[in-house]
């Protein structure tokens, strides 16, 4: 089912580039965009609700703003998918 309103779709990789240093690449209708991802550390605390729920926060490591989240099993598969988690 696909949400009502408007929206745009990506495609979201990460790759490597000739320098050794990876970069996320963006497919958007109007071209590939690409930025270098830079060394970062986040902090993740995860649960699981009541309903069964994914629910979340993240955070780069010496910033106190969070940014909640919260997925279906689904969502979790492909991560673990994507990840190689068993």
């Amino acid at each position: 089912m696909e949400p009502e309103g408007s929206y745009i779709a990506l495609v979201v990789s990460l790759r490597q580039a000739a320098d050794s240093t990876w970069q996320l690449v963006i497919d958007r209708p109007d071209g590939l965009r690409t930025a270098a991802l830079a060394p970062a550390q986040f902090v993740l605390r995860i649960w699981r609700g009541e309903n069964g729920t994914m629910r979340g926060n993240v955070r780069r490591a010496g910033d106190e703003s969070v940014a909640p989240f919260q997925c279906n099993n689904q969502l979790q598969q492909m991560i673990d998918g994507w990840l190689a988690f068993e």
